[in-house]
């Protein structure tokens, strides 16, 4: 897979692409009682403590996103 970006930093299309398919993902498990409210708390707690503590503004990005997810 060509990870590149046509336009702007490498990577970047890459990251809201696979943020969006992991939102719709849970939001559609959850939906389908596949995973339910607990499960999905479970599972983006877990996302947020596998962010190193320190501070940059990739992961405080990462932990803003992650946060969103939730309810």
């Amino acid at each position: 897979m060509d990870i590149f970006a046509s336009k702007g930093p490498a990577g970047v299309g890459v990251a809201y692409a696979s943020f969006a398919v992991l939102a719709a993902f849970i939001r559609h498990l959850e939906a389908s009682g596949a995973l339910i409210p607990a499960d999905v708390e479970k599972i983006l707690n877990n996302a947020l403590r596998q962010i190193p503590e320190d501070r940059n503004a990739a992961r405080e990005d990462a932990r803003r996103l992650i946060e969103g997810l939730k309810r």
